[in-house]
This record gives structure tokens, C-alpha cells and sequence, in this order.
């Protein structure tokens, strides 16, 4: 009876995200798609939204046909301390960009997440965070035209 009760619960939530997804695609298409040259509003929500739904649906499906059986959440203390700390990190991300600016703090996160998830050694880590806040800045800054904020640097 258990099982049963779960997997409706899993059922609703599955379900929830995915009318989410489907939320997201209806208000991104209200906000417009711009054009080529000037993306608009909604089109980085109509992909986030496609990829919401397209996710949730293979999530559905896999748990629709996979065995039941009774697992526990596999948590121990070290993971709830990792997960905290992963969580701690995106909350300073948010919190601190306006002040020192995108690229150093997305930097420093992006450090910080590698070497909390396991990434080994130094150099790895280090061309990761330099490879994503770059990259991620030349995408939006230079060739989409969003400004992002620029803190120290500007």
C-alpha cells in the first residue's frame, strides 16, 4: 500500500513539473521570439520550457515502467553537507553578482562546484570555470546583447 501512495505522489509531482514546462512554453510564446538579429523575450524561456517537458516526459515514462520495489533516500552525512554547501554557493552566486560583477563571481562558483562535486586536481577545475564564465559571457554579453552585470569591471 505504501508503494502505491509513492508512486502517486511521484505521479503528482512529475506531472506538476511538467504542466510547469508547459506553463513556461505558453508564456514565452505570449512574450514574442524576436528575430535573428534582435532575440526576443521569450525565447530562451521557450527552449528552458521545451527542455522542462521533454525531461519530465522521459522522467514519467522511466517511472511508469521501472520495477517497484522499496529503496531509501541514500543520504548521509556527508552528502546532506555537500548538497548544503552546493546550495550555499548558488545562493552567494545570486547574491554577490550585482557587486563584483559576472564574470568574477561566475567564475569563483563555478570553481567552487567543481571541486565540491569531485573534480580532481587544480588545473581542470580552474580552465572549467574560465571556460564557462567566458563562454557564457561572450554568449549573452557580445552576441545576444544582454548586458549582465559587470560589478567591478565596469
Amino acid at each position: 500500500m505504501q508503494n502505491k501512495s509513492r508512486f502517486i505522489r511521484e505521479g503528482i509531482f512529475n506531472l506538476s513539473v511538467f504542466v510547469l514546462g508547459v506553463v513556461v512554453i505558453a508564456e514565452s510564446v505570449r512574450l514574442g521570439f524576436g528575430g535573428l538579429e534582435q532575440p526576443g523575450a521569450g525565447l530562451f524561456p521557450f527552449f528552458a520550457g521545451l527542455t522542462i517537458c521533454t525531461a519530465q516526459l522521459f522522467v514519467i515514462i522511466k517511472s511508469v515502467f521501472r520495477e517497484r520495489k522499496q529503496t531509501e533516500f541514500p543520504a548521509n552525512r556527508g552528502a546532506t553537507a555537500r548538497l548544503a554547501a552546493l546550495i550555499a554557493v548558488l545562493v552567494g552566486w545570486i547574491v554577490v553578482m550585482p557587486f563584483l560583477g559576472y564574470i568574477l563571481v561566475t567564475f569563483a562558483a563555478v570553481f567552487a562546484f567543481a571541486k565540491l562535486l569531485g573534480l580532481e586536481g587544480w588545473r581542470r577545475p580552474l580552465l572549467l570555470s574560465a571556460g564557462t564564465s567566458l563562454g557564457v559571457y561572450i554568449l549573452f554579453d557580445r552576441l545576444l546583447y544582454l548586458d549582465l552585470p559587470r560589478g567591478l569591471l565596469g
